[in-house]
């Protein structure tokens, strides 16, 4: 029986290898372009009569469109990592714009070189740069030069023929990532679109980053429908340009990986807000306009062209897909789902009635208590606002010191453990920099709010302990620190197109924000400072500012409440504590008690998409008009509020760290106490 069995495997044999090399040598390539910040419903293949889209819309016709397809994340790196990985950000850590992504998690290109793949990847925004860690996997990472945070899609095109041109190896399967991001803010097309969409506007209105960023503190007060209308006009040339980009760039792309033999996929990363609820921009709301997203797939003979997928689906699913799809492997630990039967079968997905879990990016690096959790299912949306914290509450001191060297700043802080330091600084010109002690308050002159982050993100912070200047924190306090102002101030002002060269911190503060569940917090704060690096490369000395020292117990002293934020009231006095020695021993003590606030600011909200598919009525409300019998609504709200809870208690596996902390600052830092 054996030496039969052998005979049989002998004559197997052979033609198992040739079956084995006939799936490497038949593999397909694979082209994934990520669409940064694209809506759906701005794509002519997804409904929309007036913008033009003739390339994605003859894409859709070859393969299948998904009708409702979701981000986890409205922010660029977060999404991109839970794109490439099938993670959700929880899962992978990725959960702000400035962490590594870990060595731990498997990308996509790293389980294709597994499989024989050459790899490559061209990305478009300095958000996305190699020190991120998202080039785990690929041989080429192109990652610049950018222009100052971005380049054209015709430059990263430019780039990729580049590479099919030269080390590109025809006889391997290519996986090759594209990114573009062109319609993300500012909005400036070129003109032709401009006359095209909003050709008779004279209004104020022209798609400046430095223009977004004031509609968003206005909350879109500053514009009216007419200037409304032209700003989505600027956003949909931005699309129609980078739809005519792609598509004189694909007819050269398919002479290098002929389409026959390539899987290509164009997926957004997130949406884009243009004055929906009005907001605007992404990343800290999850209504539909910044988490749905357009995904279409070909590979003809394979995906029935037209084919289109009703049911919602995820960013999260596109791994599983494509490598079923590809007849490759499927990666551990995904938590997408593989659609592939539903589209050679033109079936909808049997996964039962899916729930996909969204989250805000948190600007302050982690700190749960920013964070908005959301549960979407195709028909209903549950948002949790209630344990994300009210707007900025802000206690703090003038300053009208010229940020020009890196520091950072730092409060000692007792009790609340919400409380946390930010700077504001102000972006002066060279006619209101003379002028800014006699108006301190120059509301035309652009600013941004530098909050606190996670102690020793920041290199500059280990420099500092290195230096001896950092104390090891008092038992019971804990130290809030900000970034290197300079650095943060610096980047984000290229970011929105500000001068840089008289950067000015007008004021140090402490926000006292607490979450919407909770009505009164106290606060025990001293020593307010700023730390400043001084002289040269070859002899640094660090400084320390003291900014507030409460050891006078005098006004002076005092931390003063800005009047920013919700209604609240303060209660200040000092208070007693060994911690930090003088002749008083003396320490500011803060209460704030806050007023409730209307319900529509605390509520948790669920929208009917089926019926309110613009998230007009939160049916929590009970100002909602409903014919829903609201029993029936209760227990669509305590189902989705049970699988989110279900979904949070999942914590992740990876600790996040910041791009630019590394082993060495972490253990410096940790060495003074302030891990603890």
């Amino acid at each position: 029986m054996n030496e039969t069995r052998n005979r049989i495997l002998l004559f197997l044999f052979p033609l198992l290898l040739m079956a084995g090399c006939g799936h490497r040598e038949t593999a397909p390539n694979i082209v994934l372009v990520t669409l940064d910040t694209t809506r759906p419903d701005y794509l002519g293949c997804y409904g929309n009569d007036w913008v033009e889209t003739p390339t994605l819309d003859r894409v859709a016709s070859e393969g299948v469109l998904f009708e409702d397809a979701v981000c986890q994340i409205p922010t660029t790196l977060s999404s991109h990592t839970a794109i490439l990985t099938s993670l959700y950000p929880r899962t992978s850590g990725v959960r702000s714009g400035v962490v590594i992504v870990p060595d731990e998690v498997t990308t996509l290109a790293e389980h294709l070189k597994t499989q024989g793949y050459q790899t490559a990847a061209f990305v478009a925004a300095a958000v996305l740069e190699k020190k991120y860690n998202l080039d785990q996997g690929f041989d080429v990472y192109n990652d610049g030069p950018f222009h100052p945070v971005e380049r054209p899609a015709a430059e990263v095109n430019e780039k990729v023929l580049e590479w099919l041109e030269g080390t590109h190896d025809p006889q391997k399967p290519s996986f090759l990532w594209i990114h573009y991001y062109d319609p993300h803010s500012p909005y400036s097309p070129p003109q032709e679109w401009v006359e095209k969409y909003t050709p008779n506007y004279k209004g104020p209105i022209n798609g400046s980053a430095d223009q977004i960023t004031r509609l968003i503190a206005s909350r879109g007060q500053i514009a009216n429908a007419t200037d409304l209308e032209h700003l989505r006009g600027l956003y949909a040339g931005e699309i129609s340009q980078l739809d005519r980009e792609i598509g004189e760039f694909l007819e050269k792309l398919r002479k290098k990986l002929p389409a026959e033999k390539t899987i290509l996929s164009f997926i957004a990363d997130h949406g884009e807000e243009l004055g929906e609820h009005d907001n605007f921009f992404h990343g800290e709301h999850l209504y539909d306009p910044a988490v749905r997203i357009p995904w279409i797939m070909t590979y003809p003979n394979r995906i029935p062209a037209g084919s289109k997928v009703t049911k919602m689906v995820h960013s999260l699913d596109f791994v599983p897909t494509l490598l079923a799809l590809a007849g490759l492997p499927p990666m551990n630990q995904s938590e997408g789902f593989d659609l592939s039967t539903a589209i050679l079968t033109q079936s909808e997905p049997e996964r039962g009635n899916l729930v996909s879990y969204l989250e805000n990016e948190d600007d302050r690096f982690l700190d749960e208590g920013d964070k908005v959790l959301a549960a979407r299912s195709a028909r209903w949306k549950f948002i949790e606002n209630s344990n994300h914290k009210r707007p900025e509450t802000l206690f703090g001191k003038l300053v009208n010191e010229d940020l020009d060297s890196p520091m950072f700043a730092q409060v000692f802080i007792k009790g609340s453990s919400f409380a946390s330091i930010a700077a504001h600084i102000r972006y002066h010109t060279d006619e209101s920099h003379p002028l800014r002690h006699e108006y301190p308050d120059l509301s035309s002159i652009p600013t941004t709010m530098i909050q606190a982050i996670q102690l020793g993100v920041d290199p500059l912070h280990s420099e500092a302990a290195q230096s001896g200047v950092l104390e090891t924190p008092n038992p019971g306090w804990r130290v809030s620190v900000t970034p290197n102002l300079y650095e943060r101030a610096r980047d984000y002002a290229l970011t929105m197109g500000y001068e840089t060269k008289h950067m000015v911190i007008e004021s140090l503060v402490v926000n006292l924000a607490i979450p919407w569940n909770l009505e009164k917090t106290t606060a025990l704060v001293d020593n307010l400072e700023l730390i400043v690096k001084e002289g040269s490369s070859d002899n640094v000395k660090w400084k320390r500012r003291v900014i507030a020292d409460m050891e006078s117990g005098e006004t002076r002293d005092a931390l003063k409440d800005t009047g920013v934020g919700p209604k609240h009231t303060p209660n200040y006095s000092w208070a007693q504590e060994s911690a930090f020695p003088g002749p008083r021993n003396l320490s500011q003590r803060i209460e704030v008690t806050f007023e409730p606030p209307p319900p529509s600011q605390v509520l948790n909200e669920l929208y009917d998409l089926q019926t309110d598919p613009k998230e007009l009525d939160n049916l929590m409300s009970p100002e909602a008009p409903t014919d829903i019998d609201q029993n029936l609504l209760v227990q669509i709200r305590d189902g989705m509020t049970d699988r989110l809870e279900n979904w949070k208690e999942g914590a992740s596996s990876y600790n996040a760290e910041a791009a630019s902390l590394s082993a060495e600052d972490r253990a410096n830092l940790k060495a003074i106490g302030y891990f603890e």
